[in-house]
């Protein structure tokens, strides 16, 4: 576990602190929120651009993403698959969640810009971002120590 860890989890325009005292969660709370907000303006820039419908940001999504992210930063890792095995599938469905079309991508940047950029360079994740069953995103972000933000987009229709 890191013992210095500071991070936000913007989860669906509520910001929740953890290990920031209460005037560095205020001054913090702005900012994950904004990334959510970047990263889905970006996605739906892109889809638009593509005339692929416009995607909704889901509470449940966002969860599903936010505890991903939080336990990728604590444990160290950074994959699809969680240490205890679980895949963003088996998470969706343990959060109760139904779908017949699903997918998750990842990124490590140093912005939500850089992040959403890399994301669409790569011919795996654009296609994620582009699916044309997809109605529903959960994006989340949480700060590394060493100020790299870890992006969490879990999609379904």
């Amino acid at each position: 576990m890191l013992r210095s860890l500071y991070f936000v989890i913007a989860l669906c325009g509520f910001c929740l602190g953890f290990g920031l005292s209460p005037a560095r969660a205020d001054q913090a709370a702005a900012r994950p929120e904004r990334t959510v907000s970047v990263i889905l303006a970006t996605i739906n820039s892109e889809r638009a651009a593509y005339h692929e419908r416009m995607l909704r940001l889901d509470q449940r999504l966002c969860g599903v993403a936010a505890a991903h992210a939080v336990d990728m930063v604590q444990h160290n890792y950074f994959d699809h698959v969680s240490l205890d095995g679980l895949s963003p599938f088996d998470r969706m469905a343990a959060s109760h969640l139904r779908f017949g079309y699903a997918g998750e991508n990842l990124a490590l940047d140093t912005d939500p810009v850089a992040a959403s950029t890399a994301l669409w360079n790569s011919i795996e994740h654009r296609r994620n971002l582009l699916e044309p069953h997809y109605k529903e995103v959960g994006i989340a972000t949480v700060k590394r120590s060493d100020g790299e933000i870890v992006v969490v987009e879990d999609f379904s229709d």
